[in-house]
């Protein structure tokens, strides 16, 4: 629990899991090896989780013998070492020593410039120092940035705080600047303000939110603006508002109020542009000043630039309607509108069935088949150049029902198990009846316990356990069981 204290940092115990010895040789040895595997395999670089919780060569450790090397043996010693990109995660805080570990590892997360970013787009305030600064004091910009992660999304609750919108308006920033290797976290398909784990399934791609037409833009962008440096600025002393540019050659200008007039100063070479985001908004640069007949709109981005710039073919695009529910009753159909555009031969296969034509606007039924819990919608497309776009869209069995106080259920526990057993309920909603191991059961007889639910439950599911941190010992293995009021549950 105390950051500040390196040792304890980087040995002890954090969330109740133990530290691995990563100072042993023989743990290095056999990480190495795996290491090369997926290098072997193909892997062409490596993200390490909770990077700061491996001791730096300084920092203290325990007397065992060994000595904290495992850095520099896992950096240098790995097959193709120069053509990795390696980087750590390493959030800050607190005496995370940020600047040793770039120059240990390679590259770390800048994880104080996501959330300076993140509050510059919620609050409106693109205020020249918020965008430029990266937080890292005198470290090398070895750096990977984020407007959020996985963290932020869930355990800051991200996900309720901060739009889609917004997030692309904060990718735009981040990814037009020169320094750093932006990182896109791709929300969790079906996900929203109201539902943060979305559908939440094993094999269901992402959000489509990586596929907006800002978020290509800016990405061509940034490859296209290689070598050129970069000047910070608000247009018309505006802080709402925000342009990057790089050298005289390209400019993104991100707005997240109202609606930004023109007129304002700016680098660019004189000459007319087009938004490369909408395709056809142009604009003027003459004497140093950008103007265009139409203002800049509130939450917008504006990505400007001639030199570099390749046209491509428009993907084909195939889904389904924004207002698509994928959570279907138990027995019933679902009637499913299909989009599609850039194309003249989308299909659409269900369920595994022969693939069938289909066009813009046109309507499926969908129902899950008897045996499984969920439906697929495979969408495929080709644009004119023959370029393949494919989606895969999943439906779920919606499970409802209520239980009310006093339903009494039991188990059975195996021989195996201790004499306490506990019964975890949790439901949907993340409501729950006690944290993890959940509530001791009543003991009826020699392996059979009993529980009597105190309150009305919505669609509430129950684990069996006997208590063990490490889950070791439950019944069922993942999600819970749908309870049945006066049934006896058994391991099958």
């Amino acid at each position: 629990n105390d950051f500040s204290n390196r040792l304890a940092c980087t040995t002890y115990k954090m969330g109740g899991l133990p530290d691995i010895n990563t100072e042993r040789t023989s743990f290095q040895d056999y990480f190495i090896e795996y290491l090369n595997d997926c290098v072997a395999c193909g892997a062409d670089g490596f993200r390490y989780d909770t990077a700061k919780h491996i001791g730096l060569p300084d920092d203290p450790k325990e007397d065992d013998g060994f000595t904290n090397n495992f850095w520099q043996r896992v950096i240098t010693e790995v097959n193709n070492a120069d053509n990795l990109f390696i980087y750590g995660e390493v959030l800050q805080g607190n005496n995370e020593r940020i600047a040793d570990y770039i120059e240990a590892i390679g590259h770390t997360t800048a994880s104080t410039y996501g959330s300076k970013i993140r509050g510059a787009i919620t609050n409106n305030i693109l205020s020249k120092g918020t965008v430029s600064d990266y937080w890292l004091g005198d470290a090398p910009l070895n750096m990977v940035t984020w407007v959020e992660s996985h963290d932020n999304y869930i355990n800051d609750g991200n996900w309720y705080s901060m739009t889609k919108e917004q997030v692309l308006l904060g990718w735009a920033i981040i990814t037009a600047r020169k320094d750093g290797t932006p990182l896109f976290f791709d929300r969790p398909y079906y996900s929203s303000v109201e539902n943060e784990w979305g559908m939440n399934r094993i094999g269901t791609e992402g959000d489509d939110m990586y596929k907006d037409k800002s978020v290509k833009a800016v990405n061509f962008f940034r490859t296209a603006m290689i070598g050129e440096d970069e000047n910070i600025v608000n247009p018309n002393s505006d802080s709402t508002a925000v342009m990057i540019e790089r050298g005289t050659k390209g400019a993104v200008i991100v707005n997240t109020k109202d609606a930004l007039k023109t007129g304002f100063e700016t680098n660019l070479a004189d000459g007319t542009y087009v938004n490369r985001v909408d395709g056809k908004t142009e604009y003027t640069v003459k004497n140093g000043k950008l103007t265009s007949d139409a203002d800049i709109p509130a939450n917008s981005v504006v990505v400007l630039y001639n030199d570099g710039y390749k046209e491509y073919e428009a993907a084909a695009e195939v889904g389904v309607a924004e207002d698509t529910v994928f959570n279907i009753q138990s027995g019933k159909t679902a009637t499913v509108t299909l989009t599609c555009a850039n194309t003249d031969n989308a299909e659409y296969a269900l369920n595994g069935a022969a693939a069938v034509s289909y066009k813009n606007g046109e309507t499926v039924t969908v129902s899950v088949p008897s045996g499984s819990d969920i439906a697929i919608l495979e969408l495929t497309a080709k644009n004119s150049k023959g370029v393949k776009t494919y989606e895969r869209v999943v439906f779920a069995t919606e499970v409802k029902y209520s239980i009310s106080s006093g339903t009494k259920v039991y188990f059975e526990k195996p021989d195996s198990w201790g004499d306490q057993i506990f019964a975890y309920v949790y439901n949907d909603e993340l409501y729950e009846n006690e944290t993890w191991p959940g509530i001791e059961m009543t003991k009826e007889s020699d392996g059979k316990y009993s529980y009597t639910f105190e309150d009305d439950w919505e669609t509430p599911y129950i684990i069996f356990n006997d208590g063990d941190e490490d889950g070791s010992q439950q019944y069922p293995a993942d999600k819970g069981l749908i309870v049945e009021d006066g049934k006896t549950y058994t391991i099958e």
